[in-house]
């Protein structure tokens, strides 16, 4: 349906996907009342040179900012974190 123009994704990484497009996604799923959202990136972009995301240490800055960023708004949207443990614990409930 992406591909038809119908429904868009957005992916909460770092890699390719802007902190504005990030935070818009953000406030779609908690509007929708989405139970979890998952933010993903590769780990070797936590090094510059190892991926194409973070070629320079101004990417990996980039990078950080995004997280801070991000995190920053998921705590002012009262936005939680939760471990594996505690999502298995509510669907057992």
């Amino acid at each position: 349906l992406s591909r038809l123009g119908l429904l868009e994704r957005i992916g909460l990484t770092p890699e390719g996907v802007s902190m504005d497009e990030a935070l818009r996604a953000i406030d779609i799923a908690i509007d929708d009342q989405l139970p979890v959202l998952v933010l993903s990136f590769h780990s070797p972009s936590l090094a510059a040179g190892h991926t194409p995301y973070v070629r320079t240490e101004a990417d990996l800055d980039a990078l950080y900012d995004w997280f801070r960023g991000v995190y920053a708004y998921l705590d002012t949207r009262g936005v939680r974190p939760t471990t594996v443990e505690e999502i298995m614990a509510s669907v057992d409930a």
